[in-house]
């Protein structure tokens, strides 16, 4: 994923792609990140409630109703955990964040482009390359999860960059079949970021430092308590 600097749209991430060799899932690449724009920093939206558009019509390996369907199921794995909402809106004017389906390089190379969060309200914009999408947890050979890429994208345009070198998260540049959805070390980042995660985590009394043993624990400013993130499971066909 490269780091460009667009006039109209703030920072672009050039892209997250995938070795054409024969290493198997597991050695593919999100993303080559490069940083071109030395002096940006990624900031949070400064609202809560975003809008999203998507264009499904540039692909024809999908459905529409499913390729909708992937985007509804990822964005759910950030609004389950934190104080986010997301909602699909008919025109792309009206939307935060533009998503649209159109060849960057073909198949096997670059997956997507997403632009970064910079703390404005500009809309952002995303772009899936033309590759053979499906929405599952075990795709098969040559198949990309569509579902996996848009949590990795959806992070770049919630602000987050890669994890650099890689700690096993979503963030992480290579792709991972054993890493479907956003771990602890994603959510982490999201609220080093400004992100408030939803109250319904799991506490953690300070005074029994026993429990919960080796687990990262988090410290909620507001409500000045101490908790592990629950394990997070996102379920596909």
């Amino acid at each position: 994923m490269g780091i460009k600097v667009n006039p109209d749209a703030g920072i672009l991430c050039g892209g997250c792609s995938v070795d054409s060799g024969d290493r198997g899932p597991d050695g593919m690449e999100y993303c080559a990140q490069t940083m071109t724009a030395s002096q940006f920093v990624p900031a949070r939206w400064p609202m809560d409630d975003l809008t999203y558009f998507v264009d499904p019509s540039g692909q024809s390996v999908m459905p529409a109703a499913e390729v909708l369907k992937a985007f509804e199921t990822a964005l759910q794995a950030y609004s389950d955990r934190f104080v986010l909402s997301f909602t699909r809106v008919m025109n792309p004017r009206d939307a935060n964040i533009a998503i649209r389906f159109g060849r960057i390089d073909g198949p096997s190379g670059v997956l997507a482009q997403s632009h970064v969060a910079d703390g404005t309200r500009r809309q952002k914009q995303q772009t899936y390359d033309l590759e053979r999408w499906v929405d599952s947890d075990r795709p098969g050979r040559g198949q990309i999860d569509l579902g996996r890429v848009i949590e990795h994208e959806w992070g770049h345009v919630m602000g987050l960059l890669h994890f650099t070198p890689p700690v096993g998260g979503l963030m992480d540049p290579s792709y991972s079949l054993d890493v479907p959805t956003l771990t602890d070390k994603d959510i982490a980042a999201m609220v080093k970021l400004g992100y408030v995660l939803r109250e319904r985590q799991r506490p953690i009394p300070p005074a029994n430092p026993g429990q919960g043993a080796g687990a990262e624990l988090l410290f909620n400013t507001e409500t000045k308590v101490i908790y592990a993130p629950e394990p997070w499971t996102l379920k596909r066909r």
